[in-house]
């Protein structure tokens, strides 16, 4: 079963659940103050009707009615602003001059790719073997990894135009200090398959991804056989899936699809930062504080076979 704490998506969205023990304990005072009240209006309902008691029974009764379903309108008032309030705190706040600073770092960002989809190695001045990240948040990830690996090419793909305008700044203020093959590209990964042509990414990064634990948004899931079979499209044949997650539910299910589909599991760990691959270990922004607090970091490296799912 999966955990309702959230994992970023893309890392920002990983903040949303730590304040949640908060939440329950405020929403919890309020219900003990309207509970009374809510049971008086259960038993005015399920007593006899208000018109048979006395008038001066009736009159009380009336005023004590009145005054329970204020109590309860204000109750219900206030949990719904609270939670509109701490879903905007739990969102990134609106960059100011955000589309002023992402068009200063514009060298570095794919616009939205026309159809037919681009060989990808055109928005490099060297082609090189391709890795594609979904989800970079602030683009920790992206910015060390091609750092690390200059032999390779780099697309950092973002949702949040937000959270994409600081992954771009950072990757700017280390452009002169790395090679020139990182990119990134703003948009939804549903897409991908019109902008990016069949078999040409080897390498595909799927970094903290929110793990969505309902049951009914099990289809947005990055690794829900439908992205699964996305993957495949995209990957070379013989790609690889690398997979990196603090949500052991997420982390579950992810294995239980790869199963499914028939894509084998190559490496995995359930605690990467005590692992013998811990030292080459590029940490997002994210997992940096999780690593600080003792949480454990799931990943799992996956193959996908030439003949298909």
């Amino acid at each position: 079963m999966l955990s309702h704490r959230r994992s970023p998506t893309s890392d920002h969205h990983h903040s949303a659940h730590h304040a949640h023990g908060a939440h329950h304990l405020f929403h919890g005072v309020l219900l003990s103050a309207a509970m009374p009240r809510f049971s008086f209006l259960l038993t005015v309902y399920t007593q006899k009707p208000i018109l048979s008691t006395p008038f001066c029974n009736f009159s009380k009764r009336k005023i004590h009615f009145v005054k329970s379903i204020a109590i309860c309108g204000i109750f219900c008032y206030t949990v719904r602003v609270h939670n509109r309030k701490d879903n905007r705190s739990m969102r990134m706040r609106k960059k100011k001059h955000g589309a002023e600073r992402i068009a200063a770092c514009r060298e570095l960002l794919i616009d939205t790719p026309t159809l037919p989809a681009p060989d990808p190695q055109t928005y490099f001045p060297v082609p090189r073997p391709l890795s594609l990240e979904i989800g970079c948040g602030k683009g920790d990830f992206a910015v060390g990894m091609a750092a690390a690996n200059p032999d390779q090419n780099w697309i950092a793909m973002e949702r949040v135009s937000d959270v994409a305008c600081l992954a771009l700044e950072k990757a700017m203020a280390a452009k002169d200090t790395r090679p020139d093959n990182l990119r990134f590209l703003i948009g939804d990964a549903r897409n991908l398959a019109d902008w990016f042509p069949a078999h040409c990414v080897d390498t595909l990064y799927l970094n903290f991804s929110d793990p969505w634990p309902k049951a009914g948004h099990a289809r947005r899931r990055l690794t829900h056989p439908d992205f699964l079979a996305l993957y495949r499209r995209l990957l070379k044949q013989g790609g690889l899936l690398r997979l990196k997650t603090d949500n052991e539910g997420l982390f579950d299910y992810s294995l239980e699809q790869f199963a499914l589909c028939g894509l084998p599991v190559e490496w995995m760990t359930r605690d990467l930062h005590h692992s013998e691959r811990a030292a080459d270990n590029i940490m997002t922004e994210y997992e940096r504080n999780f690593s600080e607090k003792g949480q454990v970091i799931y990943s799992a490296w996956v193959r996908f076979p030439k003949e298909g799912l």
